[in-house]
């Protein structure tokens, strides 16, 4: 419910895995701020569906959240329509799809 009020999500985490907020944000149609965190770069492409800013930088989502503001709303609807898209490829039936043929490959050779 929170996320039908957000018009972004930030996520200004020093450290993560794969965070469920953030895919749950980007499914939701959310633009997304996040730091640069390697494990968060097949979630979120720097001018595609969010910014990717700088770690322990408060001036750069300063930054990131003027462009939004700047860009008006269409820039935000085109991001979070990017994010749900993206989104998509971190549903359960994908990743147990991947897994799958992942072990079907570690069986057979």
């Amino acid at each position: 419910l929170m996320y039908r009020e957000a018009d972004i999500f930030i996520l200004p985490s020093i450290n993560e895995g794969m965070p469920l907020s953030l895919v749950e944000a980007m499914a939701s149609g959310l633009a997304v701020i996040a730091t640069d965190l390697p494990s968060l770069d097949r979630l979120v492409e720097d001018g595609t569906n969010g910014y990717r800013v700088a770690t322990r930088d408060s001036r750069s989502i300063a930054a990131a959240i003027v462009r939004y503001l700047e860009g008006g709303p269409g820039l935000s609807t085109k991001h979070g329509e990017a994010s749900r898209t993206r989104a998509l490829l971190f549903r359960w039936s994908e990743t147990a799809r991947q897994y799958s043929g992942l072990y079907a490959r570690i069986c057979h050779a």
